[in-house]
């Protein structure tokens, strides 16, 4: 937190602190399985909403500028597959908003909270890996929808052959 205060201007400037501390609550979220890929973005990305519901307007030009970063690499945000090698930071995490994004519109608000919620009952803590297939398997029974296609058609390389948490 003091690293936070001084990094982002605190008190003066409330949006990095803001965003910092929910970054960091997020983190117990996800334990003892990490997101693929989403370990960090994830947790900004609630850090953002955080801000959002607070009306930091800091969180809103966040969100927007990193999406926009990651059109830079991948305009329609369908051809890239932010998971492969190489692929640049702005795409992973800007692709990253705007799938979350999409789910909570597509599937109404409150969607990441129903994928921490499936992922807390589907997955048992002695689980040895824990990857982006079994990922989108969660959260498509979170959201009850077969979410692979979509993802697929936004460019990630998943298959629900590939888990066995599809189903």
């Amino acid at each position: 937190i003091a690293i936070g205060a001084w990094w982002g201007g605190f008190p003066e400037r409330r949006y990095p602190m803001v965003e910092l501390i929910a970054h960091e609550a997020t983190h117990s979220w996800v334990l003892p399985h990490a997101e693929p890929m989403w370990n960090e973005p994830i947790a900004t990305y609630l850090g953002i909403m955080v801000g959002r519901r607070m009306g930091l307007p800091e969180a809103e030009e966040t969100l927007r500028r990193q999406i926009e970063r990651a059109r830079r690499h991948d305009p329609d945000l369908t051809a890239v597959d932010p998971q492969a090698a190489g692929a640049p930071r702005d795409l992973i995490w800007g692709k990253s908003y705007f799938v979350f994004e999409e789910l909570e519109r597509l599937h109404g608000p409150g969607s990441m909270a129903k994928y921490f919620v499936a992922k807390r009952a589907l997955v048992p803590v002695g689980r040895r890996t824990y990857t982006m297939d079994d990922c989108v398997a969660v959260w498509s029974r979170a959201v009850g929808e077969d979410l692979f296609p979509w993802f697929v058609s936004l460019g990630f390389d998943v298959s629900a052959a590939r888990t066995d948490l599809a189903g």
